[in-house]
Formats: structure tokens, sequence, C-alpha cells
């Protein structure tokens, strides 16, 4: 049986652990599909005083969050917004990676752009 915590990195696509500070002033968001952290990694965490606070991710293209004690609203939003450019610059960077298997996008777009020949278009 699963903690809360672990149940969500199991379930989420992307999902990301969050540290924090006790005052909540400094977070930062750890992916968790990458494996363990580094040991700089940890010192920078440990150097800031951040600490574990919980686990956020998608499940089913909806966001859940499993907290570690009760933020404020305020940081809240942050941790939010701090998640959504860490998914947005991860989903970019696969669509570039993705390219087509073969030039069908390419002849769709030409053929779209040919000029209708039927004298009632």
């Amino acid at each position: 049986m699963y903690d809360k915590f672990e149940q969500l990195a199991f379930d989420a696509q992307p999902a990301v652990a969050i540290f924090a500070n006790e005052p909540a002033t400094d977070w930062v968001l750890v992916g968790l599909n990458g494996g363990p952290l580094d040991s700089a990694s940890v010192a920078d965490l440990n150097r800031r005083g951040l600490t574990f606070a919980g686990v956020t991710g998608l499940v089913g293209g909806q966001p859940r969050t499993c907290l570690d004690r009760p933020l404020g609203d305020a940081t809240v939003d942050k941790i939010s917004a701090l998640f959504v450019g860490y998914f947005v610059a991860r989903f970019v960077d696969a669509a570039k990676a993705a390219k087509p298997k073969d030039d069908s996008e390419a002849f769709l777009w030409r053929l779209w752009a040919l000029k209708d020949p039927r004298p009632d278009a």
C-alpha cells in the first residue's frame, strides 16, 4: 500500500515533488520521472533550507496535489504557476523533438493550396 504522495507520483504524468522552506518563500519543483537527485542538487536543497512539501502532477489531464503541510493561497498559486511552466517547457521540447515520419503534412498543405478547377467553386 502506497501513501498519498507515492500514489500520486505513480498516477501522475508528469509528477513533481515540491520542496519549500518553512515560511514558504523559496520553493523548487523536482521532476519525479528522472530518477534520484544527484548530490549537487541535494546539497543545494539543503543549503537553501528546503524540505519536502508535497507532490503535484496531472492525472488524466486533471491537476492533483498532495501537500505535507498547509500552504497559503498565494504560495499555492505561485507553485501552480511554476508547475505550468515546468509542464509547458517539457511539452514544447517534446513537440519540437517529434519529427514527422514522412512528408504527409507538407503534402496536405500543398493539396489544400491548390486552386479548385470547378467552375462553380
